[in-house]
């Protein structure tokens, strides 16, 4: 009796153990292409929660049996051109888990264009000057990021960027080359975008946006004296004219591709605006550009007189945004502007009406007018037309001493 009470106990030691019917089924992992040649391919996966470890395998014309590792990532070399399908699966700690399902990514190699390659992104070039030009490009599905460089006279080696749009300056006359390619992880890179531009000394390139300009605008912003010999504002209908002229701004700005426009002040045709071509080759009057300062301390800058509605005005007010204000299209000799608008911190609507110099304090609430009282500042739509491509003969010491201005200082509240 003793002996078979023995060898039932040995019999119920040997047993297998049951699976354990409440084991949670690990997740599926998700692969995706990191990197591709034409002979190799790194893929990559997603942690699988409480997964202890991954097994991989490659399938196709080279075979690669399972193999178990820690990362999550495998690369595979030397391949023959050919179809192949990597699977993955992530592999249970114990026996309260199960392994998962295979993961699967289909690849091409060879000759044959990989199913996860980006689109090769469309380049454009626009606003050359005689030492810069914007590049610009079309977003690409899929793609994080971007990567240009710039052959040619001057070279710029390649660059990352999450934006669709670069500036390039310091450039010396000649022929240029700008490439753009699409990156993001799990894809392959896309080919190179290209694009040819041609620089030309002492001018602009395909934008001849320096001359002599006659600028007429659809309405009038008007500064009156009000009740209580306070500032008053009013939005009419009524054109303002002068006579603009752009000239190269970079010595003034201190920046490659800044432009200065003179005319447009009313308080001073020799006190200079700031303006640059953007990416869309857009002429742009920007405000916030400061070019002085007065007795009190206040800094002499560009502003936007604003209003709640593009056709009415509605409700007046001054904004300092540090953006641009006028944009104006290039096409051609005769060019109309659109208006920055946008949200102020308040939530409000407001639209570009105007611009001039103020003087804004470095802390407070209200600027000061320069501006004789009344005066009449181009508004609303403005229209330009080139006169001439010679550039004015107008001094620009305005910018880089205080401006001498006798009129009678008021103050308006910020808009913002």
């Amino acid at each position: 009796m003793a002996f078979a009470a023995l060898a039932l106990v040995s019999c119920k030691e040997n047993k297998e153990p049951e699976p354990n019917p409440d084991a949670t089924k690990l997740a599926t992992p998700v692969v995706t292409a990191s990197e591709q040649t034409e002979n190799s391919v790194t893929v990559i996966w997603e942690a699988v929660e409480n997964a202890q470890s991954y097994a991989y395998k490659l399938d196709g014309p080279t075979t690669v049996e399972e193999t178990t590792t820690a990362e999550l990532t495998a690369t595979f070399t030397e391949l023959a051109a050919g179809e192949y399908t990597v699977s993955v699966k992530a592999i249970a700690p114990n026996e309260d888990f199960i392994d998962s399902d295979y993961g699967t990514l289909k690849v091409t190699i060879g000759s044959e264009t990989p199913g996860n390659t980006l689109d090769k992104p469309a380049v454009t070039v626009s606003g050359q000057t005689e030492n810069s030009a914007n590049v610009s490009w079309d977003a690409v599905e899929n793609a994080t990021g971007y990567v240009y460089k710039l052959d040619g006279p001057t070279t710029v080696e390649e660059t990352s960027t999450t934006e669709l749009a670069a500036e390039l300056t310091g450039l010396t006359a000649g022929e240029y080359t700008v490439s753009v390619k699409a990156t993001a992880e799990g894809y392959t890179d896309s080919e190179w975008g290209t694009a040819d531009f041609t620089i030309v000394a002492g001018g602009s390139g395909d934008t001849e946006w320096i001359g002599t300009w006659n600028l007429s605008s659809s309405h009038k912003f008007q500064l009156l004296i009000g009740a209580g010999n306070t500032l008053d504002m009013a939005y009419a209908e009524g054109s303002v004219d002068k006579t603009i002229t752009i000239e190269d701004g970079a010595d003034i700005w201190g920046q490659p591709g800044a432009y200065a426009v003179y005319g447009l002040s009313y308080i001073d045709a020799s006190i200079p605006a700031y303006g640059k071509v953007d990416a869309e080759g857009r002429f742009c009057l920007h405000d916030y550009a400061a070019v002085g300062s007065d007795s009190q301390g206040n800094t002499q800058t560009w502003v936007m007189f604003t209003g709640s509605d593009a056709e009415t005005g509605g409700d007046l007010g001054i904004v300092i945004g540090g953006d641009w204000v006028f944009a104006f299209a290039p096409t051609g000799n005769t060019v109309t502007s659109v208006a920055t608008d946008g949200e102020l911190a308040n939530g409000s609507y407001f639209v570009a009406l105007a611009m001039d110099v103020v003087g804004v304090p470095a802390q407070g609430s209200s600027v000061s007018i320069y501006n004789p009282i009344p005066s009449d500042l181009p508004a609303g739509t403005l229209t330009m037309t080139k006169a001439s491509s010679s550039t004015a003969n107008i001094s620009a010491s305005a910018a880089a001493s205080p401006m001498s201005i006798a009129f009678k200082t008021m103050a308006y509240r910020f808009a913002r």
